[in-house]
């Protein structure tokens, strides 16, 4: 399966993100399609792969629930609930 893209009617804008650690400076880069083998699984989490959230169209507060809709180039894709924290687990 191929990853290409998020949304969600809470955010304006949801994208794939990575971050990189560069000569001592932690960085976020785009992501393109992320490509999932077979039987082969890829986690999204602080300091590594992640969706980048941006322009909240609602406040939100710790304990609120959040769905992004997870598009792939072949399928409907899925949603998936979050719910917000107040940081990282």
């Amino acid at each position: 399966i191929v990853v290409s893209g998020a949304s969600s009617a809470d955010f304006g804008d949801v994208s794939l993100h990575q971050s990189v650690n560069e000569n001592g400076i932690e960085r976020m880069r785009p992501l393109g399609d992320v490509a999932i083998a077979a039987g082969a699984s890829v986690a999204f989490a602080p300091g590594g792969k992640h969706f980048m959230l941006m322009d909240a169209k609602r406040g939100l507060k710790a304990g609120d629930s959040v769905k992004i809709h997870i598009a792939t180039s072949s399928g409907p894709g899925a949603d998936a609930d979050f719910t917000v924290r107040d940081s990282a687990p």
